[in-house]
């Protein structure tokens, strides 16, 4: 089951595809409901795409580097992606495509019907939203004894939809009664409103789950690292909800690593790991290590004999004239300052004879590495899909292990 979680209303997160051009990160976004949205924040699933939806589907195509599969995914995303539809459903038909034949049912978690089955648990958070508030902030603040707590109690878990956005219900300081954005509702408002239409409702973070276990008893729940962070929090709140909590499992976690980025890791000795951090530090430690003269070493024992020779004459020139030692100290100071940039010159020239390596490393660092995230925090599956054909989603399938929790690197 693949829950298509659509009642979010972060469209940052959702209206940029990101690909590799060259050895640079670039993307292609929708921003037709971007001024609305900061407006008034609406679930982002409900977004009907405008006309503008064409401009963005083509700035995408465009990114793309031409290959004997770039017709098949452009039909695709152009099939999908299309004025009068929303980003849920785009996202999806798009889906929906890309693992035909796999048996994955998609859920909406927007879907009247299905909001309908949850109105107990709505009802009984809007009747008991301190005791649900206690109990997670009980479970938070044990858990923060040793660890990170990833989610905030709030005063309640559910939110609003009305003309205004989606926006939290917040109990009034009088407690007599619950805001949302500028308007007013009493309890019983709200009970009468989750009677008659219970899609105006929506759970937040902390309903989110229990809400999907009421839906569908679940026994296992795949989540990535920050949803099962969030599991550690929620075993009392499943059992005042009165649900099974279901066994947290990570999802597999991988990096697609090309042939061609794996021939330069082995011309470089490098590995995948290496380029976790600074590329700017790995090249200039690359480029240490692979000179023919250690400059370091050799401009640090140098730089001993400017201190030796300042050092021998300074008791001469105390003995001669005190008022003259600064003037010893200051021409230390700036030899050594000279000597400092004669060294970085050497290493500068050494550098630009390793222009190709340096060339190889931003591109080594922007596949595996895009925008200093996790290679699948970014980068879209179509870029691969792509390069390598519709069947790289299948191709993956069939290589992931999900019997480790370790990060995997599959090689194409």
């Amino acid at each position: 089951m693949f829950w298509l979680e659509g009642e979010d209303h972060d469209l940052a997160e959702v209206s940029s595809a990101f690909v590799l051009r060259g050895n640079q990160i670039e993307s292609a976004s929708y921003t037709g409901a971007t001024e609305a949205q900061s407006k008034t924040p609406r679930a982002v699933g409900r977004i009907v795409f405008d006309a503008s939806i064409e401009k963005s589907v083509n700035e995408f195509a465009d990114l793309l580097t031409p290959s004997d599969f770039t017709d098949e995914v452009m039909s695709l995303v152009r099939s999908a992606y299309r004025e009068g539809e929303t980003f849920l459903s785009a996202f999806a038909r798009l889906l929906s495509q890309l693992f035909k034949d796999t048996g994955i049912v998609f859920v909406n978690s927007d879907d009247s019907e299905l909001k309908k089955l949850v109105k107990p648990l709505f009802r009984k958070e809007l009747k008991e939203y301190e005791k649900s508030s206690r109990i997670l902030s009980g479970a938070s603040q044990k858990l923060a004894e040793n660890y990170h707590v990833q989610v905030q109690s709030r005063p309640t878990s559910i939110f609003l939809h009305t003309e205004e956005g989606r926006n939290a219900l917040r109990p009034n300081e009088s407690n007599d009664g619950f805001t949302c954005g500028s308007k007013s509702f009493s309890l019983d408002d709200l009970l009468a409103l989750l009677d008659s239409n219970p899609e105006s409702f929506s759970p937040n973070v902390v309903l989110r789950p229990i809400v999907q276990d009421m839906i569908l008893p679940t026994a296992a729940y795949i989540g990535g690292p920050g949803e099962i962070a969030y599991f550690a929090q929620y075993r009392s709140l499943y059992e005042w909800a009165g649900t099974p909590m279901p066994i947290v499992y990570p999802r597999a976690s991988i990096t697609v690593l090309e042939p061609k980025i794996q021939r330069i890791l082995n011309r470089l000795e490098l590995s995948i790991s290496d380029f976790e951090g600074s590329l700017d530090q790995m090249f200039h430690s690359n480029v240490l290590a692979s000179m023919d003269i250690d400059a370091d070493a050799i401009f640090s024992r140098a730089s001993q004999h400017i201190h030796d020779a300042v050092n021998t004459v300074s008791p001469a020139i105390e003995s001669v004239d005190k008022s003259l030692v600064q003037a010893a100290e200051a021409t230390r100071t700036s030899l050594l300052k000279d000597w400092e940039k004669l060294r970085n010159r050497v290493i500068k020239a050494e550098k630009r004879r390793h222009d190709q390596t340096h060339e190889q490393m931003r591109r080594v660092k922007a596949n595996l590495f895009p925008r200093g995230n996790m290679q699948e925090r970014t980068m879209s599956p179509l870029y691969f899909a792509n390069k390598f054909g519709l069947d790289f989603v299948t191709r993956l399938l069939h290589e992931i292990q999900l019997d480790t929790t370790e990060h995997q690197v599959i090689l194409l």
